[in-house]
This record gives C-alpha cells, sequence and structure tokens, in this order.
C-alpha cells in the first residue's frame, strides 16, 4: 500500500496538472476529493499540488469511510473535501479544519435527499471520527481506528 501511494504521489509531481482524474480507490479519483470551483476560480493553484501526508490520509479515509459510503449510496457526492490553508481561509473553515489534513469530507446524495439514511448508516456501521449533520449535506471525518472519536453533532435547522 505505501510503495502505491509513493508511486501515485511521484506520478502526480511529474505531471504537474492542477486537475487529474487518477484513480485513488475503486470509487474515487483524487480530482472528486480535491475539487474546489472557489479554488479555481481564484487560482489557488496549491489546492492542486498535495503532498505525501495529504494523500495517505485521502487514500486511508477512501478505504475505511468513502468508499463504503459510495457502495451504499451511489448517488453521494463530496462537496468539499482536502483545502489548504489558503482556500479554507477563504470559505470561512475552522483553523484547525480536519479538512486541511484530508481527514474531512462534506458528503450529500445528487438529488440532495436522503441525509438520514447516510447518517443512520455512519451511526451504525461506520468507525468515524466526527459527523456533523447540517442542513443539505453532512460533514465526516475519519483518522484511525485507534484515534476515531464516532462523535456525532447535530447542527441543522430542523433538529434532524
Amino acid at each position: 500500500k505505501r510503495s502505491l501511494i509513493i508511486s501515485l504521489f511521484r506520478f502526480l509531481k511529474k505531471t504537474k496538472k492542477m486537475k487529474t482524474t487518477v484513480l485513488i480507490s475503486p470509487q474515487w479519483t483524487l480530482d472528486q476529493l480535491t475539487a474546489s470551483p472557489t479554488a479555481q476560480r481564484a487560482g489557488i493553484k496549491e489546492q492542486f499540488e498535495i503532498d505525501l501526508v495529504i494523500l495517505n490520509n485521502l487514500v486511508v479515509s477512501c478505504k475505511y469511510l468513502l468508499n463504503d459510503l459510495k457502495i451504499e449510496f451511489p448517488d453521494l457526492v463530496i462537496t468539499s473535501g482536502y483545502r489548504c490553508e489558503r482556500l479554507n481561509d477563504m470559505v470561512g473553515g475552522e483553523i484547525d479544519s480536519q479538512h486541511l489534513t484530508g481527514q474531512a469530507f462534506d458528503i450529500r446524495n445528487k438529488n440532495r435527499t436522503g441525509l438520514q439514511k447516510i447518517l443512520m448508516f455512519l451511526r451504525n456501521e461506520m468507525d468515524v471520527d466526527q459527523v456533523i449533520m447540517y442542513n443539505g449535506f453532512i460533514h465526516v471525518s475519519f483518522v484511525s481506528f485507534e484515534d476515531n472519536r464516532n462523535q456525532f453533532i447535530n447542527l441543522s435547522k430542523k433538529g434532524g
């Protein structure tokens, strides 16, 4: 696994492309985990220049969290994944956001429904660090099986 991550990292550094459709898991591309129209509009190139630690965190998150979610919910989309510091500041993210380390993702279904089903799946079937329910999306993070807090927070106005 480690040699695959290092090979992928070397390939990405060699190509020096801002966007790539390289698969980092059977369900997810690097582009899907780092995409940001805000960063593109603002010309924040560092959003698409990730280091080996970030890449490793994205691969681990796919393996232990995002792949299973995508299989269970095929219409799942990531609206915000990894964020560089400049982008995180621009969008008003927390200073210690797990988005900065490639360990947090804002998710929803394409049709913007079924969040309660996703929430129940996360609660009953997944080992997570943090799940925060908002109106219209769910923030979910994974650190490691040893360090995950399994914390669930509801910040949606509807209370569910």
